[in-house]
């Protein structure tokens, strides 16, 4: 700013005008903190100071709001745990046709930490005063979210049954049950148990005939029996597979095989396996 001077007298008379130098005046006045939400593709979204409801796997969704104040805003500064600040590029905004005061922005995984597990994300704004030595930065704002780019765990034991075993494989009946130890993941989803029949003739598994035992998500309780008694399955070799997926992704299967009779046995029966060419051939 600079300053002008004049005087009159009392007979009304008026001085020329004389100016001041321009005098640069200080800037005392940060700008106020942003607010932060963070994101998913599923149209959830949580706050600064909330617990996170739920994980991001390999993309990190953040928006702000900011206030212009007395210079405006040149840029939003965001950093991860104990990283340096970042200038976040109008470039990356995920609205290219809005301002710096209301947008978002979409991390990849290069830009977040390896780890899985809670971390924190940092957020500030930098004000647009006039000299550039004077612009001043907001106190920042904090929100945590979680990582999780782990599998969920499957523990699957072999079945067990009282009628013995064939070719190391073990007999099952109806009167049996298989057994999932547990599936251990902090964001659980949801997992299914098919049995998938082997064709008598390949000796394949013929995912077009699977049968679903079971479906369970987060509040199943393990050990979890599952009965094989009612869900029509025919005597043959089964591949007995359990998938489970969480909430961003992850996915995970573990397999066992057992054969299915009707009828237990004294003498463990037996269901061969033929070799097409073979048969054609009358052997």
């Amino acid at each position: 700013i600079r300053f002008s001077i004049k005087v009159r007298d009392t007979k009304n008379n008026v001085s020329g005008e004389i100016y001041s130098n321009w005098v640069q005046v200080p800037n005392y006045t940060p700008p106020s903190a942003p607010t932060v939400t963070i994101q998913n593709g599923s149209g959830q979204s949580y706050g600064s100071g909330q617990t996170p409801t739920f994980a991001i796997q390999n993309e990190l969704t953040f928006a702000w709001t900011a206030t212009a104040g007395v210079h405006g805003i040149s840029e939003v500064q965001y950093r991860i745990d104990n990283g340096s600040y970042t200038a976040i590029s109008d470039q990356s905004w995920l609205n290219p046709n809005g301002t710096i005061l209301n947008n978002a922005v979409k991390l990849s995984q290069n830009y977040l930490p390896a780890a899985d597990g809670t971390h924190t994300l940092y957020l500030r704004v930098k004000d647009n005063h006039v000299d550039p030595s004077q612009r001043k930065v907001s106190a920042e704002v904090s929100i945590q979210f979680t990582r999780d780019t782990t599998a969920p765990n499957i523990d699957l034991p072999t079945p067990e049954g009282a009628h013995g075993q064939q070719e190391g494989v073990p007999i099952l009946t109806a009167s049996d049950s298989v057994t999932i130890t547990s599936i251990v993941d902090a964001n659980l989803a949801s997992f299914t148990v098919k049995a998938i029949p082997h064709n008598l003739q390949q000796g394949t598994a013929d995912p077009t005939q699977e049968i679903t035992l079971f479906t369970g998500d987060a509040s199943t309780v393990f050990p979890k029996q599952i009965s094989l008694n009612g869900h029509n399955l025919s005597e043959r070799l089964y591949t007995l597979r359990v998938y489970a997926q969480d909430t961003v992704g992850n996915s995970q299967s573990e397999e066992e095989q057992f054969f299915f009779v009707e009828t237990a046995q004294t003498e463990p029966r037996k269901i061969r396996l033929y070799d097409p060419e073979q048969t054609e051939q009358g052997q």
